[in-house]
């Protein structure tokens, strides 16, 4: 059976591509690069195997101290054992991050695009996603605590992934802030459809769970594989 295309977009918008921190100090002073590289790491692998998703991930200025930047990457890059090892955990990514922004290196399957120091990363961002539906090629879908319920409990209790679409998918997930309120409400109308992980659609004033983005896209490659 063959897998469906899955891209997945992050915007990292209080987020630096090359956070001017010790690697060990991500948490504490990096604007939490930490949770970026654990969000990229865990959209290409999943139980330590590639998943051959795709990843595009934006980048803010940090106040215009540097330049903001779209990330970009295919997962079959990861079956390269010498690149594959570039992933083993979020600080060793993070340093491999850090080298191919700074230029000392490039690896055809990653790009990295930098923007004008000027550019409104967040009304950028929802543009994109605003070409991605027009285009069509996949559906874009908005993971939210707000969405129907797009899992399922089969006859012996395992969870079951909602097939949606026949199509790829485009799917946005928040970062450790969530959307930013500034595009949050046309991000989502923008959006083929608007979902949770769960087995129940939130009601009207419920409230919300909150989710490391990072364990969100394990439970939903744990339901595509």
């Amino acid at each position: 059976m063959t897998r469906r295309q899955v891209k997945f977009f992050f915007l990292f918008e209080a987020i630096p591509l090359t956070p001017s921190v010790p690697l060990k100090a991500l948490t504490s002073q990096g604007r939490r690069f930490d949770v970026a590289c654990r969000m990229i790491r865990s959209s290409l692998l999943f139980d330590g195997i590639p998943t051959h998703n795709s990843v595009e991930a934006w980048f803010g200025s940090d106040g215009g101290k540097i330049l903001p930047a779209i990330l970009s990457i295919d997962g079959h890059i990861l079956d390269d054992v010498l690149l594959f090892k570039k992933f083993y955990s979020e600080l060793v990514l993070a340093k491999f991050l850090k080298q191919l922004a700074q230029g000392s290196s490039e690896v055809p399957g990653i790009e990295i695009n930098a923007l004008e120091l000027s550019t409104d990363v967040q009304a950028r961002f929802l543009d994109r996603m605003k070409l991605e539906k027009l285009e069509g090629r996949r559906a874009l879908v908005a993971l939210h605590e707000t969405g129907q319920a797009m899992v399922a409990t089969g006859q012996e209790g395992a969870l079951l992934f909602q097939d949606r679409e026949t199509r790829g998918l485009s799917i946005v997930i928040g970062n450790h802030q969530g959307i930013p309120p500034a595009i949050e409400a046309d991000l989502l109308q923008a959006c083929d459809h608007v979902l949770c992980l769960s087995t129940i659609t939130p009601e009207v004033g419920s409230q919300s769970i909150s989710y490391l983005g990072s364990h969100v896209i394990d439970m939903l490659n744990y339901c595509f594989l």
